[in-house]
């Protein structure tokens, strides 16, 4: 992560043409690892000490990101390309 935080704040563009998870907040990634790991909304709120909506959100933005449609092809995405922690 420390590697994709240095070439955000160097505004290096290869990192985000590499892996699509490399448009993702740190906060949005650690989120997109629990929905691979099959984790439920209340699970992932619970766990980060953050409310339901706020995680409703992250999976939107996430989506939007990664130009997904629906919680299913982001569930189905996830499990495929989790990096690992």
């Amino acid at each position: 992560m420390s590697a994709t935080l240095l070439q955000r704040m160097a505004g290096s563009k290869k990192s985000e043409g590499a892996l699509p998870m490399a448009r993702l907040t740190d906060r949005e990634l650690g989120i997109f690892r629990l929905i691979a790991d099959g984790k439920t909304v209340t699970e992932i709120a619970d766990n980060l000490c953050i409310s339901a909506k706020t995680v409703e959100s992250h999976r939107d933005h996430i989506k939007v990101k990664l130009n997904l449609k629906s919680g299913t092809e982001l569930l189905r995405f996830a499990m495929h390309n989790s990096p690992e922690a």
